[in-house]
C-alpha cells in the first residue's frame, strides 16, 4: 500500500499543476520560476516514494522514485527535470540509506539512476519534445528505458559479487518497471485528456481517439515505428543469444560431466591399484574429498552392496531417477523445487551418479545476456536517438522550411520564395515549387484583370441604378434630400431610392441586403424593383412591405433576405406614413426645438426571411425644417483598430452636432465621422446614408385668407391633432377666441362619426383643411371641411330628432348632428373627387350675415353644386333647400356603395 499512496501523490500532483499550468495565471509566470517550482514539487514525491513508499527485496529497495523526475522532465521542461532528480537522488544518497538504512545494497546504483532519469528527461524534452506535447506511449517506452538502465547500474557497481546483483536484478527489475510505467502512464493518460478537454473535444470522441497514445505528425510516426524496430530487433536478438547460450551452456555441462565420469573411473581404478585398495575403497575417499561445500559440482557413490558414499550435501534421491536413464547421458531433473543436471556411470562394484544445481551452472551465461542486453539497449537506444536527429537535421528541418513557405504561399503570399539549397534533391525542390508558384501568380494576375473588368461593369451598372442627382426635385421646394453609398467590395447589397407615387406623395427607403458580391448586387435589383412596383400600386408602406416580402420568398434558392425601411410622405401636409422590416430607425433632426431622437417603429421581421409575414404602418407629422437621417448597419457597425463598433448612441451624437447642416453636408459628415473613428481598420460592410428635410408646404397666402390642411389616421385620439391646428390659425386672424372650443366640439362629433361608421380600416387617412376667410367684411367666416373616401353618405339628409320626447321615447341617433347645426351657422355636404366634404361654418365680425341672407347663400351654394355635378354627370341628386324653421335630420345608416361593402350599423344617440 505505501508504493500505491507514493503513485497516486505523484499522479495527483501531474494533474494539479498540468490544470494550473493550462487554466491559471501560473501558465504565465517566468518559465525559469515555474519549472522551478515544479521540479522542487516532484523531487519531494521522489522523496517520499523513496522514504515512505518504499519495501527491500534482497537488499534493494523497490519503489517508484524514478516516475516524478521523468514526469517532470518530459512533460514541463528541462529545469523541471533536473531539479527533480536532484532532490530524488539527494535524498537516497544522504538520507534515506545513511539514516533509514533503506536499500543499502543497490545504495549508489539508485542515486546515479535517480539523478539520470531527470536530466535525460529534461534532455530528450528540449531535443525531441520542445514544441509538441509527449504521447502515452513515449512516455511509457522512455521510463522502460530509464529501469533498464536502473538496472544495469546495479551490477556495474557490483562487479565483486556479480552472483547477488545478478539476483537481485531478476527479482526487482519486473516489479520496479511496472510500478514507475504505471505511475508514468496514468500521468501522461489523465493530463492528455484534459488537454483533449481543455481543447473543446467531447468525451466520447476522446475515448475513441488514437491521439492521446500517438500523433500522425511525421517525425513522431517515424521516431514510433523506428522504436518498433529496433525493439523488434532488440527482443529477437536477446532470444536468440540467450537460446543459444542456454543450449551452449548445456552441452558444455554434458561433455563436461562425461569427460568428469571417465576421469573418475580412471583415477579409482589407477589409485586403487597403485594403493593395494579396493575399488570402493577408494570411490568412498574421492566422494568425500569431491563433494566440498566451496564447489557446485557434485558426486555419489552407491556399492553394490546399497551403501551410499558421499558428503552431507548428497542428494540421494537423484539415484531413484538417474537409474531410469541412460549412462553417461546428461539429464534435468527437481528434487525438493531445485533444478538439477545430473549424469552417472557404472563400475563393476560401484554407481558414481554426478550432479550439479542449475541455476550455478547457468550463472554465467545468465551473466553475460544481462551484460549483453545492457550493453545493447545502451546502443540500440544512442543509435535510435541518433538516427531520429540526424533525420530531423538532414530532412526534417529543410522539410520544415519548406512547409513554412509553402504555408505562407497558402495564405496568400505569392511573393515567398523556398529557399533549401543544402542538398540537391531540395534545390531541385524549391525551385520546382517557385516555378509553379509563378506561373500561377501570372494566371491569377491575368484572372484577376479579368474580374476587375467584370466588377467594374458590375458596380457602374449597381450605381446606375441608385438614384444619384442630387437635389432630385428642385421644383419642390417642400422637400429636399441627398444620399451617399460606398461599398465595402466592387458591388454591395445596400440600396436607397426615392420617387413620387402620386403628385403629393413622396415614397423613400433605405435597405441592405444580406451577404456580398455579385449574389447580393443582383438580388438587391430584385428587391428595389418590387418595392417600386408595389409601391404605386398600394400606396400604403405596410403593404408595400408585405407584397416585397412575398415576391422575395419566391424561389430564394440562395436564402438571402433584405432589412428595409419605407416612408410615404404628403408634401403638402408633413404627415409620414412609414413601416419597417427590420432595419435600423432614422434619426429625427428638429434644429428649432433641439429635438434629435430616434423614430419609433413595431418591431418587424426582414423581407425575404419568411413568407406571410405582416407589417404594420406607423405615422409621424413632420414640422416645417425637420430632417431624417437614414443609415444602414454599416455605419452603426463599422470598426476600429481596436474592435470598438460606431454604435446607434454615437450617430444620435454626431446628429446633435450637426443639427443645423442641410441634408448634403449633413451626409458628407457622417461619412467623414465614420472614417475618423475607423482609422486604418478595413471595413467589412457596405454604408449608406440618405438624409431627408421637410420644408413645409408653401402657403396659400392671399390677403386676408388663411388656409391650413393636416391629413391624419382614420383613429380616435387624432381629433386632438385637428383642433390644436385650429388653436394654431385661428390667434393670426380676427376670429372671436371663443370660435375655438365651439369648433372643437364640433370637430370631434363628425371625426368620430367617421371613424366609428365611415372606415373600417384605421390606416386610412381623413383630411381636415380650415380656411378663415376675412376678404369680404360681409362674409366674414372660419370654415372647416372634413374629406374622406368612405362610402358616400350625406348626414344632413337625416330628419332632426324630436327634442320634446322624453329620452327613451325618442329614437336613437340624430343629436350629434343636431349639436353640431346649433353651434354653426352653416353646414353643407357635397360628393366630390369620390370623397365626402362636409364643411361647418361659422361667421363673425360686424357685417356677419342675417339668418335670412345665410339661407340665401346655402341655396347659391347649393346650385352651384347641382350644376358642378351636372357638368361632371354626377349621379347624386340636387341637394333640397331646407326651411328656415326645419329641424335638424336624426343621422341615418349609410347605403353600401357597392356589393361587396358592409352597412354600417345605425349609431346610437350620442350627446357630446
Amino acid at each position: 500500500m505505501p508504493l500505491v499512496y507514493a503513485g497516486l501523490i505523484t499522479t495527483v500532483c501531474t494533474v494539479i499543476l498540468f490544470a494550473l499550468e493550462k487554466k491559471t495565471k501560473f501558465g504565465r509566470w517566468n518559465p525559469i520560476l515555474r519549472q522551478v517550482i515544479i521540479g522542487v514539487v516532484f523531487g519531494l514525491c521522489a522523496a517520499y516514494a523513496t522514504e515512505i513508499g518504499s519495501f527491500n527485496v534482497n537488499g534493494a529497495a523497490l519503489n517508484c522514485r524514478d516516475a516524478g523526475p521523468v514526469i517532470a522532465g518530459l512533460m514541463f521542461g528541462p529545469w523541471s527535470g533536473i531539479i527533480a532528480g536532484v532532490i530524488g537522488a539527494a535524498d537516497r544518497f544522504f538520507i534515506a540509506t545513511p539514516i533509514f538504512g533503506i536499500g543499502a545494497y543497490t545504495w549508489i546504483p539508485c542515486s546515479v539512476a535517480t539523478l539520470c532519469a531527470g536530466i535525460f528527461a529534461g534532455v530528450f524534452h528540449e531535443l525531441m519534445f520542445k514544441d509538441h506535447r509527449p504521447f502515452v506511449l513515449h512516455a511509457l517506452v522512455f521510463i522502460m528505458l530509464t529501469e533498464v538502465f536502473h538496472m544495469g547500474m546495479v551490477p556495474l557497481f557490483h562487479m565483486d559479487d556479480m552472483q547477488n546483483a545478478t539476483m537481485v536484478m531478476y527479482n526487482v527489475f519486473l516489479p520496479l518497471l511496472l510500478s514507475n510505467a504505471a505511475v508514468v502512464g496514468a500521468s501522461f493518460f489523465i493530463t492528455s485528456f484534459m488537454d483533449m478537454r481543455f481543447k473543446g473535444h467531447k468525451v466520447r470522441e476522446i475515448i475513441f481517439s488514437k491521439d492521446i497514445f500517438f500523433t500522425q505528425d511525421l517525425f513522431f510516426s517515424f521516431q514510433f515505428w523506428l522504436l518498433v524496430i529496433i525493439c523488434f530487433a532488440f527482443a529477437t536478438n536477446i532470444i536468440a543469444m540467450s537460446f543459444f547460450n542456454d543450449r551452449m551452456s548445456v552441452a558444455s555441462t554434458e561433455t563436461r560431466f562425461k569427460s568428469d565420469l571417465t576421469s573418475m573411473q580412471k583415477l579409482i581404478v589407477q589409485d586403487a591399484e597403485t594403493l593395494q585398495v579396493s575399488h570402493v575403497g577408494m570411490a568412498k575417499v574421492y566422494a568425500r574429498d569431491w563433494s566440498d561445500e566451496e564447489v557446485s559440482q557434485y558426486f555419489i557413490v552407491k556399492t553394490a552392496t546399497g551403501e551410499i558414499l558421499s558428503s552431507e550435501r548428497g542428494v540421494p534421491e537423484l539415484f531413484t531417477e538417474a537409474m531410469t536413464k541412460p549412462e553417461l547421458d546428461l539429464f534435468e531433473t527437481n528434487v525438493n523445487g531445485t533444478h538439477y543436471y545430473v549424469d552417472y556411470a557404472n563400475l563393476e562394484d560401484f554407481t558414481i551418479v554426478q550432479y550439479s544445481i542449475e541455476k550455478y551452472e547457468m550463472f554465467i551465461p545468465h551473466l553475460n545476456s544481462s551484460f549483453t542486453m545492457f550493453l545493447q539497449i545502451v546502443v540500440f537506444g544512442i543509435m535510435m536517438f541518433s538516427v531520429f536527429m540526424l533525420l530531423k537535421k538532414l530532412v526534417g528541418e529543410n522539410l520544415l522550411k519548406i512547409n513554412e513557405s509553402l504555408e505562407a504561399i497558402t495564405s496568400g503570399n505569392l511573393d515567398t520564395k523556398v529557399d533549401v539549397y543544402s542538398h540537391k534533391e531540395f534545390a531541385a525542390l524549391s525551385d520546382r515549387i517557385n516555378a509553379t508558384v509563378d506561373t500561377l501568380k501570372d494566371y491569377i494576375q491575368a484572372e484577376a484583370d479579368r474580374f476587375k473588368e467584370d466588377f467594374e461593369m458590375a458596380r457602374q451598372i449597381q450605381l446606375s441604378a441608385l438614384p444619384n442627382v442630387f437635389p432630385p426635385f428642385p421644383d419642390n421646394k417642400e422637400i429636399d434630400l441627398h444620399a451617399k453609398y460606398q461599398s465595402a467590395k466592387e458591388v454591395g447589397g445596400d440600396f436607397y431610392d426615392y420617387y413620387f407615387v402620386n403628385k403629393n406623395t413622396l415614397a423613400f427607403l433605405i435597405a441592405d441586403v444580406s451577404g456580398k458580391g455579385i449574389p447580393a448586387a443582383m438580388f438587391m435589383m430584385r428587391a428595389k424593383t418590387a418595392i417600386r412596383v408595389f409601391a404605386e400600386k398600394h400606396l400604403d408602406a405596410a403593404k408595400t412591405l408585405e407584397a416585397t416580402n412575398d415576391y422575395l420568398n419566391e424561389n430564394n434558392e440562395a436564402e438571402l433576405f433584405v432589412t428595409c425601411w419605407l416612408g410615404f410622405i404628403n408634401i403638402e401636409t408633413g404627415l409620414m406614413q412609414y413601416a419597417t422590416a427590420g432595419h435600423n430607425p432614422p434619426v429625427v433632426i428638429n434644429d428649432k426645438t433641439g429635438k434629435c431622437e430616434f423614430l419609433d417603429a413595431p418591431i418587424s421581421l426582414v423581407l425575404g426571411g419568411m413568407e406571410g409575414i405582416k407589417y404594420q404602418n406607423a405615422e409621424y407629422q413632420m414640422q416645417p425644417g425637420e430632417k431624417l437621417l437614414l443609415y444602414t448597419d454599416g455605419i452603426t457597425e463599422a470598426h476600429n483598430e481596436k474592435s470598438e463598433l460606431y454604435g446607434d448612441d454615437t450617430v444620435v451624437d454626431f446628429a446633435k452636432k450637426n443639427m443645423k447642416a442641410d441634408v448634403t453636408v449633413l451626409c458628407d459628415n457622417l461619412f467623414q465621422d465614420v472614417e475618423n473613428f475607423a482609422g486604418k481598420a478595413d471595413q467589412f460592410d457596405d454604408e449608406t446614408v440618405l438624409a431627408f428635410i421637410y420644408n413645409g408646404a408653401p402657403k396659400k397666402k392671399v390677403e386676408n385668407l388663411f388656409e391650413t390642411e393636416i391629413s391624419v389616421f382614420a383613429k380616435t385620439e387624432n381629433v386632438t391633432r385637428v383642433c390644436d391646428r385650429l388653436e394654431e390659425i385661428l390667434p393670426q386672424t380676427n376670429a372671436p377666441l371663443d370660435f375655438t372650443p365651439k369648433f372643437c366640439v364640433a370637430i370631434d362629433e363628425i371625426f368620430s362619426n367617421i371613424v366609428k361608421y365611415g372606415y373600417k380600416d384605421p390606416s386610412k387617412y381623413v383630411t381636415v383643411r380650415v380656411q378663415v376667410d376675412e376678404r369680404d367684411p360681409k362674409k366674414k367666416a372660419v370654415k372647416v371641411t372634413f374629406v374622406d373616401a368612405a362610402d358616400r353618405f350625406n348626414p344632413l339628409d337625416e330628419s332632426a330628432p324630436d327634442i320634446t320626447l322624453s329620452a327613451e321615447e325618442r329614437d336613437i341617433g340624430g343629436l350629434g348632428i343636431y349639436m353640431v347645426r346649433k353651434l354653426m351657422d352653416d353646414v353643407f355636404y357635397i360628393y366630390k373627387d369620390k370623397a365626402n366634404n362636409l364643411t361647418l361654418v361659422k361667421y363673425f365680425g360686424e357685417g356677419a350675415p342675417s339668418k335670412e341672407e345665410i339661407q340665401k347663400m346655402q341655396e347659391e351654394e347649393n346650385k352651384k353644386q347641382a350644376a358642378e355635378a351636372a357638368a361632371k354627370k354626377d349621379p347624386e341628386p340636387k341637394p333640397k333647400p331646407e326651411p328656415k324653421d326645419a329641424k335638424p335630420a336624426p343621422k341615418s345608416e349609410p347605403k353600401p356603395a357597392d356589393k361587396d361593402a358592409k352597412p354600417a350599423s345605425k349609431p346610437p344617440k350620442e350627446d357630446k
